[in-house]
């Protein structure tokens, strides 16, 4: 009989070739269901989402917002190619939004840009993938009240996107965080004056017959405004 030798080269050399080909036989082995099982599930998940939206805000638990995030993940998990798969993503994404609005976390709402971000880079040529951006910038602007990520957002879908029908909400966009911006400086310029007025007031080194400046309270920027109405509404 003869006699097979195994040398350490050949060893490792068979061992490297196992590594690179379990992926492969891995992506190979995971069940990829047909059209048919992906509509079924994700008419579930849209039902799961309609009786959480039905119920008042106050009695939804971030358990509850998490099923349904889950429900519509086995969607695009379990049938990736199916016509369901990217609005299965873009339901998660949006779920994420309002449970990130419910309980006022940003990180929920970092998430939620994240889904977006997943859904763009997996499913490029999804009819969502504009609209993802736009909301990307909206979060930024309104949730976050983050203008420099939303400014640079805005003007990547311009940029991207110049015929989309969101176009001339994406301009508006930026022309309102300039005027907020722009109020936001005048405001703390105002605010450092008065503070450094009451200071010298304090130091007895303003005239005798001047009153102390009176310091107005802070007013609520456009950003925080439109985020506290958003918590309301949340809140009815």
């Amino acid at each position: 009989m003869r006699k097979v030798t195994l040398t350490r080269g050949g060893f490792c050399w068979g061992v490297l070739l196992l590594l690179v080909a379990l992926p492969v036989m891995q992506a190979h082995a995971r069940p990829h269901h047909s059209e048919a099982w992906a509509r079924e599930r994700f008419a579930a998940a849209d039902q799961m989402r309609e009786a959480l939206n039905g119920r008042p805000p106050a009695e939804r638990t971030r358990r509850d917002y998490q099923r349904v995030i889950n429900a519509y993940r086995s969607v695009y998990y379990g049938a990736p190619t199916s016509t369901k798969a990217d609005p299965s993503a873009v339901a998660v994404a949006e779920t994420l939004v309002e449970m990130g609005r419910r309980f006022e976390d940003d990180r929920v709402l970092n998430r939620a840009i994240a889904q977006y971000r997943f859904l763009r880079k997996e499913y490029p040529g999804s009819k969502y993938r504009a609209d993802a951006l736009f909301t990307i910038g909206e979060i930024y602007k309104d949730d976050l009240d983050d203008p420099d990520e939303a400014r640079a957002t805005f003007q990547e879908f311009l940029k991207r996107y110049p015929h989309n029908r969101l176009c001339e909400d994406a301009q508006q966009a930026i022309v309102e965080l300039g005027h907020e911006s722009a109020e936001k400086k005048a405001l703390a310029e105002k605010d450092a004056d008065s503070e450094k007025k009451t200071e010298l007031h304090s130091a007895g080194r303003l005239p005798k017959n001047q009153p102390p400046p009176i310091v107005a309270p802070r007013r609520q920027q456009p950003a925080q405004i439109r985020r506290n109405r958003i918590r309301r509404s949340c809140r009815e």
